[in-house]
């Protein structure tokens, strides 16, 4: 790949929408599920992937069943996405003041507030219904 075909490429990187919402990661073999939420979509489960595989993730029981049963064991879904107010992008103006054309910070912490919030409504209906979670309601 040469560099103006990587400009191009991260040229429409940066334009792309932000998918914001929950995702669940399930153990196929025994229908447990981990719960989670974020402001960017694609960025968290890359993270998480990344975590599991070189055993840093937060949840200790998720991180043990990774572990010993291995990444083809494990789904990873989006739950629901986030309806946002505008259009996010992956351009870094969504850290600038709106003033300046992007999204405030502000407004970001809002977004991660709203997708945590969802979370726990997904999580309590999954364990509602008997669901086994890897995670605890808040």
């Amino acid at each position: 790949m040469n560099k103006e075909e990587r400009k191009q490429l991260t040229a429409q990187y940066m334009e792309q929408e932000r998918v914001m919402g929950v995702y669940q990661i399930t153990n196929t073999a025994s229908g447990r599920k981990f719960i989670g939420s974020t402001s960017n979509m694609d960025g968290a489960l890359n993270r998480v992937r990344f975590e599991l595989d070189f055993g840093t993730h937060k949840n200790d029981e998720l991180q043990m069943d990774w572990n010993e049963q291995g990444a083809a064991q494990f789904e990873f879904d989006i739950l629901e996405k986030m309806k946002l107010e505008e259009k996010v992008l992956f351009d870094y103006k969504d850290v600038n003041p709106a003033e300046q054309g992007g999204t405030s910070a502000e407004q970001m912490r809002k977004y991660k507030k709203a997708a945590e919030e969802l979370e726990q409504k997904w999580l309590a209906k999954l364990l509602a219904e008997g669901v086994d979670c890897y995670n605890e309601p808040e």
